[in-house]
């Protein structure tokens, strides 16, 4: 794995990392970690369209996609990966409506972000820890190859933990999905569960000044050489969590 940040604990015996997969083993390790979660976990898929047990789709297979992964001592605990335009949002919904802040954007600036995994074996860092690095990563990359705009879909249930972060988003209306190959692989999301969906689009730059604020938070990260933090304490992040809206603390 190509590193681009690390969280340790205080005392160096944990490490998370975040980065680029950059070995076969890595990206087959990842697939397979997607075929658990979205297929035997959530029931999203059919198990017999994933005869190798690995969850593949059209977008990956045509290489348009950018993968970031994290690692907990040597254990792969989550990923995510950014599509290149034309992607699944733009391409797989009828009535999408383009907003008149983002329609003036070249469509090489855009991109979807989608298959993000937190799945911690056990409790060594916050697990929203994992979901953080990996939007940290994904959105320095993303601004330091053009793009500005990212969309995404997700469950409704993960856009009220969305709000409970304040994290800046924008909500996009009038979906409609249509029935095609990838809505049909994953029914059990697509055509089962369609009011449930929430559609949202995001600015790079915004959303970084707002991961940036948490990171740079001298409380609960000390600074360490290069890319590498180091967890001062999860008491004090679980106060922030359970105690304080993060739109009010960092503004």
């Amino acid at each position: 794995m190509q590193t681009l940040l690390t969280i340790k604990t205080i005392k160096g015996d944990h490490c998370l990392s975040f980065g680029v997969p950059d070995t076969d083993e890595e990206k087959d390790k990842m697939f397979r970690l997607r075929y658990q979660v979205y297929v035997v976990e959530k029931k999203y898929g059919h198990e017999s369209k994933f005869a190798e047990r690995k969850e593949i789709d059209e977008y990956d297979e045509k290489n348009q996609c950018q993968y970031f992964i994290a690692v907990l001592d040597k254990e792969l605990v989550g990923t995510v990966r950014l599509v290149k335009y034309p992607f699944p949002v733009m391409t797989e919904f009828l009535g999408f409506p383009i907003s008149d802040s983002t329609k003036d954007v070249h469509r090489n600036q855009l991109a979807e972000v989608s298959r993000m995994i937190s799945k911690p074996p056990r409790f060594v860092f916050p697990r929203h820890f994992i979901t953080l690095g990996l939007l940290y990563v994904l959105l320095n990359w993303g601004i330091s190859n053009g793009i500005k705009i990212g969309y995404g879909v997700v469950e409704r249930s993960f856009e009220i933990e969305l709000k409970k972060f304040g994290v800046p988003f924008y909500q996009i209306s009038g979906l409609c999905v249509k029935e095609n190959s990838i809505t049909k692989t994953f029914s059990g999301y697509f055509l089962k569960h369609q009011k449930d969906l929430f559609v949202f689009y995001f600015l790079f730059s915004e959303m970084k000044k707002w991961l940036e604020r948490i990171v740079g938070n001298e409380l609960i990260f000390k600074r360490g050489g290069g890319d590498i933090l180091f967890l001062r304490s999860k008491f004090i992040w679980q106060l922030f969590v359970n105690f304080f809206k993060f739109q009010l603390l960092w503004k």
